[in-house]
């Protein structure tokens, strides 16, 4: 059971730092696609939990929302990604090359 790359996003933030968002395909062998289209923030993190014991908790969870669009032409591409079982797919965000998350889809 292996991860690798199958698709990719590049984009610049405000504060002009490159960020590129990675899935990661379950047992994938094969080219590296580049997602092209993203609006807004492409990338959120959420912090999930009580607030209220957040000093207290060791760990806490974390949620990222990648949100990209694609062309009409392009829907069939990205329906494996939608369709998939949980953890078939894992997803890693960098900025300027340092990691901030890793996550299963």
């Amino acid at each position: 059971m292996t991860y690798s790359e199958k698709y990719y996003h590049e984009y610049y933030d405000r504060g002009n730092y490159l960020n590129r968002v990675e899935l990661h395909k379950l047992d994938y062998t094969g080219d590296i696609s580049k997602i092209k289209s993203s609006f807004g923030t492409p990338v959120s993190i959420r912090h999930t939990g009580d607030l209220k014991s957040f000093d207290n908790d060791v760990i806490q969870g974390r949620e990222m929302v990648f949100n990209f669009f694609c062309h009409k032409a392009d829907f069939d591409r990205y329906d494996e990604i939608f369709e998939s079982e949980y953890k078939d797919w894992l997803i890693k965000w960098y900025v300027s090359g340092i990691q901030k998350f890793e996550g299963y889809v």
